[in-house]
């Protein structure tokens, strides 16, 4: 018999499984158009909008979606950074953001240029755009750069008007590369959960600590941004937590928060 079927009185649900943790991915397609999303296997019905709404001061900005294949995940997952037309600066402190050749960056006046910072070469800074930092964080982690290699957008001015064509060229220098990204799950205020890949830090994809992990998730957290969502730095299935209905509580009981680690 060439048929089958399911109890009609039960709901057939096709699940998405989501993870959290650290895990090696490979980055496979930047900003695809609906053609290319088709062709990854992404059913997308109308052309994707990489181009945001500008910021409360007028400037442009754009969405970079790269797509990544997690080891161990079916399936590509977007990771999302986003690109404003302009100068990262701290109004507070009066610094700007600045990026070497090296994708290498700091904080620092207009006059001192990162001079203090060992790690950043001041002879070839320039002022980064607002959300280019994590950016680079990424493209050097991915292309696994040693001291000295150059790693630096030429021409980031032209994503903004949907000239993707440098950021695509990145992955073809080391197609084959990886990286380590942590992936998270966020709750949405409709009560569904979503798969996602946290922009703000990366690591090489032969590394196994966690420790700079933990000292950037916790500088984040005594700063004030903490990763919305369910996150572990072990690679784990996800598992929703329902409430328990057993637990009565009374004025006796103490309660703390436990963090998700």
């Amino acid at each position: 018999m060439a048929f089958t079927g399911n109890d009609s009185s039960k709901e057939v649900i096709n699940e998405f499984k989501l993870y959290t943790g650290i895990q090696a991915m490979k980055p496979i397609a930047i900003n695809p158009n609906l053609e290319e999303l088709h062709k990854l296997g992404i059913k997308f019905k109308t052309e994707p909008k990489y181009i945001q709404e500008p910021d409360d001061k007028g400037n442009k900005r754009v969405m970079i979606n790269i797509y990544v294949q997690v080891d161990k995940i079916l399936g590509l997952v977007p990771l999302t950074f986003y690109l404003t037309n302009t100068l990262d600066y701290s109004e507070n402190k009066g610094t700007y953001r600045f990026l070497d050749k090296n994708g290498k960056h700091g904080w620092d006046t207009e006059e001192g240029k990162c001079s203090k910072w060992d790690w950043v070469d001041e002879t070839s800074v320039r002022k980064a755009l607002k959300g280019e930092a994590s950016l680079h964080d990424f493209f050097t982690n991915y292309l696994s750069t040693q001291k000295g290699d150059i790693c630096r957008l030429e021409t980031p001015e032209k994503i903004f008007e949907e000239d993707y064509s440098e950021l695509r060229s990145i992955l073809e220098i080391k197609p084959e590369n990886k990286f380590k990204g942590l992936l998270y799950v966020s709750h949405a205020d409709n009560g569904k959960s979503y798969q996602k890949i946290y922009s703000q830090h990366f690591n090489r994809a032969n590394s196994t600590s966690i420790t700079y992990w933990e000292k950037h998730i916790n500088r984040q957290i005594a700063a004030g941004y903490p990763i919305k969502g369910t996150y572990s730095y072990t690679f784990q299935e996800y598992t929703p937590v329902e409430p328990s209905t057993d637990i009565k509580i009374t004025d006796d009981i103490n309660t703390t928060d436990t963090p998700l680690f």
